[in-house]
């Protein structure tokens, strides 16, 4: 009589179901738990690093509730199941596995080995707890609860959109223009008056526009020239760095930039000082880099961009 082939839902601790995967065995009495973790390292060859071997593979039954099944982004965690058995015998025959549940699915999930590298993202899914967001287009996401605050927050978020259209129309250099907040401003913007980005044209009476609370700046030529230059490539990644001296106008015209990118509802990324990025450990700087996009982009990004 031919042996049994046993079908087992397996997954990787700290995965979403979604990236789970699926090992036939053949369940006879020969088969036990040794088989089944060289048949788990054979299968995830690319997840599972080559230098740890299948003996050293810590294997769990468990079963995971019906309402923990539901949205195939869910993280799955050890810690948050309640029915579970450590497969430590590497002896027991898989013919003992009960693999039927009416409380849920029953599946075998392996502990991630120390030695595998835990990518950033897969690191945060398994230390923090992920809660459902409803982004811009209505859909629900699966996101960290640090990211769930930081786009619940006010820090940093920028005036509407709709008061950037101004930015839209037919600009002349030379025009003074108001550039409403970004949520973020460069060092001193409008302490001093109208920010001049070309050489001066001679004398200015003594405190000129000193002190003008508004924030507002003289449109140039490079702004229109490099925003036109932006704008026919918009369906490209488009790349520039600006350099030159202290005091050329780098900083405004990089705020003039991003303003005009973000009147276009363009996904946008502007850090004011980027020089406290220096700062900062390398995860607080990151932290900060993620607080900033998304404090830009939150009326904007749809669960796919999540993702």
């Amino acid at each position: 009589m031919a042996a049994d082939t046993l079908t087992l839902f397996c997954l990787i601790n700290g995965e979403p179901r979604s990236e789970g995967f699926k090992v036939k065995i053949v369940a006879d009495t020969e088969t036990d738990v040794s088989d089944l973790k060289n048949a788990i390292k054979e299968k995830q060859k690319d997840a599972l690093d080559f230098a740890i071997p299948a003996n050293k593979l810590v294997l769990w039954q468990a079963t995971i509730p019906h309402d923990e099944i539901a949205g195939g982004g869910r993280i799955i965690k050890l810690d948050s199941l309640d029915d579970k058995t450590k497969l430590d015998d590497p002896w027991m025959m898989l013919s003992e596995l009960t693999m039927n549940s009416s409380y849920g699915k029953s599946c075998i999930i392996v502990e991630r080995p120390k030695e595998l590298p835990l990518p950033p993202k897969k690191k945060i899914r398994i230390t923090e707890g992920w809660k459902e967001y409803e982004a811009a287009d209505k859909k629900t996401v699966l996101l960290p609860e640090s990211w769930i605050h930081i786009l619940k927050s006010d820090e940093f978020v920028p005036e509407p959109r709709g008061n950037f259209k101004l930015l839209k129309n037919d600009l002349q250099v030379g025009q003074c223009i108001e550039i409403p907040s970004l949520g973020q401003t460069p060092k001193d913007f409008g302490k001093y008056g109208p920010s001049i980005e070309s050489p001066s044209r001679g004398q200015t009476p003594k405190d000129f526009g000193k002190y003008d609370p508004d924030q507002r700046l003289f449109f140039t030529e490079q702004m229109k020239d490099l925003w036109e230059d932006i704008y026919k490539d918009k369906t490209r990644t488009y790349r520039r760095v600006l350099s030159g001296p202290m005091g050329v106008g780098k900083t405004y015209l990089s705020y003039f930039l991003a303003a005009r990118a973000y009147a276009e509802g363009w996904l946008v990324l502007y850090i004011a000082d980027a020089g406290r990025l220096d700062t900062l450990v390398e995860e607080e700087a990151d932290k900060e880099v993620v607080r900033l996009f998304l404090a830009l982009n939150k009326n904007i990004l749809t669960a796919a961009e999540f993702e």
